[in-house]
């Protein structure tokens, strides 16, 4: 019947709107693993002036990603 077509679209629309927000959130995940990683490496006695702009660069080109 034309409901129940309706409905299938409707069912299959929001599985791939839920499939695309799943995707965008694992990459966000990524995205703040990775500059968890960057600050924690940062915080040691080992970081430089040198290697924290390029931390810095790294975290300003991850800000990006994520809003993008």
């Amino acid at each position: 019947s034309a409901d129940l077509t309706s409905l299938s679209r409707t069912i299959g629309f929001a599985r791939s709107v839920l499939t695309a927000q799943d995707d965008a959130l694992g990459q966000a995940h990524d995205i703040l693993v990775r500059a968890k990683e960057i600050a924690a490496q940062q915080a040691g006695g080992l970081a430089t002036s040198t290697t924290r702009q390029q931390a810095a660069e790294e975290i300003e080109a991850l800000e990006r990603q994520l809003l993008t």
